[in-house]
């Protein structure tokens, strides 16, 4: 029998062009073959592949949720104008996408819209949100988060994206508590935004680039799979009529931005500085990574910053949603944990230096840091610390260190990069890996607790969203987290964007503060651009 992602097809029939569609049994390979003697036509939508109910009874036995999956052509659709249509109904959604080239991770865009449910905490208080009405949980938090991806946990089919739902938001800087019962940060700076914030998304939709085709994904519980089967059906049919709407150019009116201050003066940032290099030759830390959060108000929802951020900062991690009253978007260029099957990676980035101005003065610059001292030294630290996170919950001997100051450029900086891999430990699941990771050290700091420690002794109030993690956590047990930053975050009328710089023994405390500026310079521009008038 042929199953999920990769059973048969036909010759489908197509209106208006010629194209022949070849089913690859164990591949998923598609072929598109133009200008051929034989013509077939249909109606309307060209259906490239749709789950059977004989398939989804076979993949019902290994229980849970089966992912029932409509493949349509996608070479009209763009993910921008998706979103431009859900946003105008919708104020729970996500969209997650890729701008570094039509690789593994670059070629998959993925949405979502009306979640199942959205689970948040805040100081250990869980509140559980449905389509029915909101309550308060008993349960442990991370139990409560395990407990659903189980109930929907999907059989491995072949051929599928990464990601055919689960959850999707955030996890803030301060989620660290949830982990490390030894850590309390000072109530009194707490902010508005809880420790997580997670919304459940049993339909997705997603954008392959590669193919140019789409996937309609929405998940029947396995235990009683002919009716889950119909209703997921009526599902598809609801997303197909929204990709098919006709988009029209968003008629955007310019943001009104306020003045952008910062939640402590530069004289504050440079004391704080010369505590933490106290707290460095006294021999608490090797390092800590010190920052300032930035704030304006701003009258428009995030899209058209978006739009803005998308296409002047491309990076690794693209997305905007929103969470019902806290809206998300940016642009993170590091991952902080990935796990895929059994293999994890973290990927650390440590060590900045601005742009060049030109072609001969980027080559001086990239040359300058990877020989900067002060730069390798600090990278080197935060790559240990990344061993270390990824070592805790890998096999013995597993982990490896890949591409050793590798130089990444962004619209703004160049950083020094390198890659950490291990193998999960058996038992063990991605929210054991994501509790190892987070925060990443490159946010917080060597030794990590300490570091912590310190920092909130010295930031004038609690990170929230900054400096944690932005991602997914799937029905297959994998994951895939980015750290929080170059990203906006805009709860009522306020937006905020935050950034940091890590401080060593030896680090000069006005360029780091010009750090922090050159970090935050893609999302302050962009929220500039999005207000200035035609």
């Amino acid at each position: 029998m042929q199953q999920g992602g990769t059973a048969g097809l036909s010759p489908v029939l197509v209106r208006g062009q010629v194209f022949l569609f070849y089913q690859d049994l164990l591949g998923g390979y598609l072929a598109f073959v133009n200008q051929i003697p034989a013509v077939f036509y249909v109606k309307e939508e060209i259906i490239v592949k749709e789950t059977s109910l004989t398939e989804a009874r076979c993949l019902a036995e290994s229980g849970g949720a089966v992912p029932i999956v409509r493949q349509l052509l996608a070479d009209m659709v763009t993910p921008l104008g998706l979103m431009s249509l859900i946003r105008k109904d919708h104020d729970r959604y996500f969209l997650l996408e890729s701008l570094e080239g039509i690789d593994a991770r670059g070629r998959y865009s993925f949405i979502g819209y009306d979640p199942l449910l959205r689970l948040s905490a805040k100081d250990f208080a869980v509140t559980v949100e449905t389509r029915k009405g909101t309550q308060k949980s008993g349960k442990g938090p991370l139990d409560l988060i395990r407990n659903y991806l189980k109930e929907y946990q999907n059989p491995k089919v072949p051929g599928l994206p990464p990601f055919t739902g689960g959850f999707v938001g955030y996890f803030s800087y301060d989620f660290i508590q949830y982990c490390e019962p030894s850590l309390r940060f000072d109530p009194k700076k707490a902010t508005d935004f809880p420790d997580f914030d997670l919304m459940f998304f049993d339909k997705v939709i997603v954008f392959d680039a590669f193919k140019q085709t789409l996937f309609l994904i929405a998940n029947a519980k396995a235990d009683a799979i002919d009716e889950t089967y119909k209703k997921a059906i009526r599902d598809l049919d609801v997303m197909e009529t929204l990709v098919k709407t006709p988009v029209q150019a968003p008629q955007e009116e310019p943001a009104h931005l306020g003045p952008i201050a910062s939640n402590q003066t530069r004289e504050t940032y440079n004391e704080n500085i010369a505590r933490i290099k106290h707290f460095i030759r006294e021999g608490d830390i090797f390092q800590a990574v010190y920052s300032q959060c930035f704030s304006a108000s701003y009258d428009k929802d995030l899209f058209s910053f978006y739009r803005v951020l998308r296409r002047t900062n491309p990076s690794q991690y693209m997305m905007l949603m929103k969470l019902g009253d806290t809206e998300i978007a940016g642009s993170s260029p590091e991952t902080l944990i990935r796990l895929e099957g059994r293999t994890i990676t973290s990927m650390p980035i440590a060590g900045t230096w601005r742009r060049g101005r030109t072609e001969e003065e980027e080559k001086r610059l990239e040359e300058d840091l990877t020989q900067d001292a002060k730069e390798l030294a600090e990278h080197n630290m935060l790559v240990d610390l990344a061993r270390n996170d990824v070592g805790k919950v890998s096999e013995f001997g597993s982990v490896k260190v890949h591409d050793l100051h590798h130089v990444k450029r962004f619209s703004h900086v160049m950083h020094l990069t390198s890659r950490v891999t291990g193998q999960l430990k058996k038992g063990l699941d991605a929210i054991d890996t994501l509790c190892a990771a987070l925060p990443a050290g490159t946010l917080s700091g060597a030794p990590k607790i300490r570091a912590c420690e310190i920092l909130d002794g010295l930031e004038p109030q609690r990170r929230g969203p900054y400096g944690g993690g932005i991602g997914y956590l799937d029905l297959s047990g994998n994951m895939d987290i980015c750290i929080t930053i170059r990203t906006a975050v805009k709860r009522g009328d306020t937006v905020y964007f935050q950034s940091g710089g890590g401080i060593v023994a030896d680090s000069v405390t006005e360029n780091e503060f010009q750090e922090t500026l050159n970090k935050s310079g893609a999302v302050k521009d962009a929220l500039m651009k999005t207000a200035e008038a035609e």
